[in-house]
């Protein structure tokens, strides 16, 4: 004992640094977990207050009072979000694409005309300037 404070000896010394460890251990996974329960609950606020919950709610509720379900419920819940449908999606996919080649072929097309143009200055400027030097030359 020092100061009153009983010392554990022996095995008791593992037994206490065992309880000691699993309560830290313990007090760890429950933090993990009310970590990860506060990261859901605000993710949720963020949803309900941006509208998405009551947006998704009712495009379920659609589906659900729906006679005849759709073959895709996918796109019944795209389409009813105002998104575009696969094939839609598919076809802007392709325009993109297109789009794209057309925007690289002007772009090398630009930087080829600019290059050209910067050539035709420099080619100028040493034409004036010779012109100049020959001109002094001719007046001396």
């Amino acid at each position: 004992m020092i100061n009153g404070v009983p010392i554990a000896t022996g095995g008791d010394t593992d037994r206490t640094n065992a309880r000691a460890h699993s309560t830290v251990e313990g007090f760890s996974l429950w933090l993990d977990k009310w970590e990860r329960e506060a990261k859901k609950e605000a993710f949720r606020k963020y949803l309900e207050s941006s509208g998405v919950l009551d947006a998704l709610t009712k495009v379920l509720v659609a589906l659900y009072e729906e006679n005849d379900k759709p073959s895709s419920a996918l796109e019944f819940v795209q389409q009813k979000l105002g998104g575009p449908s696969i094939s839609e999606y598919e076809k802007l996919q392709a325009e993109k694409s297109d789009l794209q080649l057309k925007y690289d072929e002007l772009l090398a097309a630009h930087r080829e005309t600019c290059r050209e143009l910067a050539d035709l200055r420099n080619l100028k400027l040493t034409t004036s300037s010779m012109e100049n030097t020959d001109g002094d030359k001719l007046k001396n």
